[in-house]
């Protein structure tokens, strides 16, 4: 399949702005992607809105869910795809729960540097929805886009909760 694409769209709203005017002129940013399917159009995000109608949620982290949400156009930059299979996988492995939530618990845990399927990244300096947002295009695209200004948490490198290791075997418990 030549010519797939996935959307990135940069969005600052009016209290990115003033945020931005408070910290001395550096606007943050939230950013989504975008895609086509079979047609019809959908985006993703890391956020802590409520699931907007038709939306689902396919992952939780401290304090955020991701979201995939059908929409009615694709928005934004197209960013060349070679895998737009890989990048939905990414989308949903990035805060999976399919092993159980840790990020609600008191529990100890070990962070890993690929999901393990107990939650997303702790959100905040500096993971951000940029962060998920650059994961998801890492994992399809042949490139990513340049880094947009005000995207902070861009290039960090998350680290997924997992549960701690034995000491005796450095297996998990």
């Amino acid at each position: 399949m030549d010519n797939l694409f996935v959307f990135f769209e940069p969005v600052r709203t009016w209290w990115m702005r003033w945020i931005g005017r408070i910290l001395g002129g550096k606007i943050p940013l939230h950013s989504q992607v975008y895609w086509i399917q079979d047609g019809k159009c959908f985006m993703t995000e890391l956020t802590d809105d409520p699931v907007a109608l038709g939306g689902i949620v396919v992952g939780k982290g401290d304090g955020y869910e991701v979201q995939i949400t059908p929409v009615p156009n694709v928005q934004g930059n197209p960013v060349p795809c070679d895998d737009l299979d890989a990048a939905i996988r990414a989308m949903k492995e990035y805060a999976s729960i399919e092993n159980g939530d840790l990020n609600g618990t008191e529990c100890d845990r070990h962070w890993y540097d690929q999901p393990q399927g107990y939650g997303g990244p702790m959100y905040g300096d500096p993971c951000t929805c940029n962060t998920f947002s650059r994961w998801v295009l890492s994992h399809g695209c042949k490139c990513l886009p340049p880094v947009p200004e005000g995207a902070v948490g861009w290039d960090h490198v998350p680290k997924f909760p997992g549960p701690p290791l034995n000491d005796d075997d450095m297996q998990p418990e």
